[in-house]
């Protein structure tokens, strides 16, 4: 029988329950107090898979070069039947291994999960393996969940610095989960906006240049594409992309003062009139004044 203490309440729970309040418990069996973690601390953690088991003492604090660090351990229990390599299912086990997890911080902490896994070895290929983790990716020591927060901070004006100080990550990984997430959203070519915005605007510097090019749809605000480059050339070279349909269904192309835009009527919008939107019509004509009252 296991007796659970608890500073509020007094339970005692038989073995086989669910013990739902318990946060240390002490045993007749190995005289010593050992410290579970529940089933609403799991959740907290997100760290609900049933194949994960904590151990006794699961949490360990430590200081790392003067960063707080807060060390979770437990043992991922799934197992594996058939080997990946060869899909035979002769796998046995060939001893233990642990992996390092960056996990999302906890109370502005840097949390890491020590997880001890099963190695397996096939005794037709003889190659080992191990059972996949829900929790983390393949050969990857950055948990899903932390990198769908990166993925988020990313959608908010605030610099890659501060994402990578945020989360304790590197710009190599913030760069990597963007690379990730932008290779998901692929424009349709088969459709383009009956009004269609394009401007340039100045980004990182590259290769290609420091301006980086943008189209919208004129009529629901939406983002179609950012190009790294507005070279006439590259432009010519991404709007082919789409059908002739779709190209052939643009009537209004809403632009500024730009003439090389101009030069996408002829070769991609065959239907399409140029539109200049009205606040370059206003900046020309407030530089012009300007000009004019200075040489006055």
């Amino acid at each position: 029988m296991l007796v659970g203490i608890i500073h509020q309440h007094d339970f005692v729970y038989k073995s086989g329950q669910k013990k739902r309040n318990t946060c240390m418990i002490k045993s007749p069996q190995l005289n010593k107090e050992v410290f579970l973690m529940d089933y609403y601390t799991k959740k907290l953690l997100t760290l609900t898979d049933k194949s994960f088991i904590a151990d006794e003492h699961w949490l360990e604090e430590k200081t790392i070069n003067g960063i707080p660090h807060h060390f979770i351990k437990g043992t991922w229990t799934k197992p594996c039947h058939t080997c990946p390599h060869c899909h035979a299912k002769t796998l046995i086990k060939h001893g233990t291994y642990q992996t390092k997890t960056l996990l999302p911080k906890f109370r502005q902490i840097k949390t890491v999960l020590l997880l001890k896994r099963t190695r397996y070895r096939c005794k037709t290929c003889l190659k080992t393996c191990s059972s996949s983790c829900s929790l983390v990716d393949k050969h990857c020591c950055i948990s899903k969940e932390l990198k769908q927060l990166i993925a988020l901070d990313l959608t908010k004006n605030i610099s890659r610095k501060h994402i990578c100080q945020d989360h304790f990550v590197s710009d190599v990984t913030v760069q990597r989960v963007l690379d990730k997430y932008t290779k998901q959203v692929k424009p349709s070519f088969h459709y383009l906006p009956k009004v269609l915005c394009i401007d340039e605007f100045k980004s990182v510097t590259s290769h290609l240049g420091k301006m980086s090019f943008i189209c919208v749809d004129g009529l629901t605000h939406r983002i179609i594409d950012v190009l790294p480059s507005r070279q006439l050339d590259h432009l010519i070279t991404y709007f082919k992309q789409f059908s002739k349909k779709a190209r052939h269904s643009v009537r209004y192309l809403v632009m500024d003062m730009n003439a090389n835009y101009g030069k996408l009527i002829q070769k991609v919008f065959p239907n399409a009139v140029i539109v200049t939107d009205r606040f370059h019509i206003i900046q020309h004509i407030h530089r012009n004044l300007n000009t004019l009252r200075i040489k006055k």
